[in-house]
């Protein structure tokens, strides 16, 4: 049975069979050399252009996408309207400046090739800001290491255009426990980086919390803030977790799932920090009366170069509650007592499951 199609499909369906089909090419910014794109070009807006190439047609669509380093980002559609002539897409001033003082992917989605090929080579932008967002140097993927808070770290404040001369930058470093934060200020002379050292004394209470930082800017041209950046502080240990886990997503708990290992429910402590023959200590505290169960041990080796040690609690899952939280603490041989983050777990008492498994 024969099936009429639009010309648009038919061209489309021949381009699939064609073997010549060009791969699509890197965009680039009108006037943005190496890169570089300045506060100036953000306030006209941004031109975006790349090549027409074979296996494109007029009609088909495309998206332009912006996608900064901190989470934001910025697009524009569009469909290309001319044979062997360069597509132009622009990005208004209002959205462009969206994207000011961050370090930028640029890419563009061309709709109309197979799905694995749609994605264009990306672009890496560099965009000037009248402000960047903190930074601290030491951090790794939004977290400060555990080594890095016993010697202190380095607060970087880039200067962005509003570090004008006679400004005032204030700075605050608000950290989860109240004895770990400070308040600094600047009078701006040269536009120039603002480094601040981040003394222990400030990282050491904030141990498996958070500190968020944020600045402003006030001068002749009114006052400016920051975006504000969240980083977590390492501690001693990694939290324990249990082997059978669902759910830890954003919006939902981490729920224990009904599951034993002959009779015991199964967790992991990992030893990341410890040492052989440290005494390591497995908390498990349910909601109900009696719950409580304290497993300990002392490391091997063979747990360390594993990278966690194997604990079996002794408890049925009903027994549990429908709440429960699991805590770690490490005894080191010079005295010191550490802990772990405490997870706090969700349980699921569907009594039929759980029966059947313990």
């Amino acid at each position: 049975m024969n099936q009429s199609i639009s010309m648009h499909e038919a061209r489309k369906a021949i381009d699939d069979f064609r073997p010549n089909r060009d791969p699509l090419k890197q965009p680039w910014v009108e006037g943005g050399e190496d890169g570089e794109i300045s506060y100036a070009m953000l306030e006209q807006g941004l031109t975006v252009l790349f090549s027409f190439v074979d296996g494109m047609h007029v009609g088909d669509r495309y998206s332009v996408t912006f996608n900064g380093s901190d989470g934001v980002s910025a697009g524009v559609s569009g469909t290309v309207e001319q044979e062997d002539v360069d597509i132009v897409s622009f990005l208004a001033p209002e959205k462009a400046l969206m994207l000011q003082g961050l370090q930028v992917q640029l890419y563009y989605r061309y709709h109309e090739y197979p799905a694995e090929e749609q994605i264009s080579p990306i672009t890496l932008l560099n965009i000037e800001g009248s402000m960047y967002s903190p930074i601290v140097d030491e951090a790794v993927h939004g977290v400060i290491p555990s080594p890095v808070v016993t010697v202190g770290a380095t607060l970087r404040l880039r200067a962005g255009l509003a570090f004008t001369p006679g400004a005032v930058v204030s700075v605050y470093w608000v950290g989860s426990n109240s004895s770990g934060c400070f308040v600094r200020y600047l009078i701006v002379q040269d536009r120039e980086d603002w480094i601040i050292p981040v003394e222990p004394r400030f990282l050491e209470p904030n141990r498996h919390g958070t500190v968020h930082i944020v600045y402003t800017v006030h001068s002749v041209n009114g006052s400016r803030t920051s975006s504000a950046i969240a980083l977590y502080v390492a501690g001693d240990l990694l939290a324990p977790q249990p082997v059978h886990i669902g759910g830890g997503g954003y919006y939902t708990p981490l729920h224990l799932l009904p599951f034993d290992e002959e009779g015991l429910i199964p967790f992991q402590f990992p030893t990341e920090g410890m040492q052989e023959g440290e005494l390591a200590t497995l908390l498990l505290l349910g909601s109900e009366l009696g719950s409580e169960r304290i497993l300990r041990r002392e490391v091997t080796a063979s747990e360390i170069a594993d990278g966690y040690m194997a604990f079996g609690v002794p408890i049925r899952f009903p027994q549990i509650g429908s709440q429960a939280v699991l805590l770690g603490v490490l005894e080191r041989r010079s005295g010191e007592v550490v802990g772990s983050p405490a997870v706090q777990l969700g349980i699921n008492q569907d009594k039929t499951r759980a029966d059947a498994v313990v």
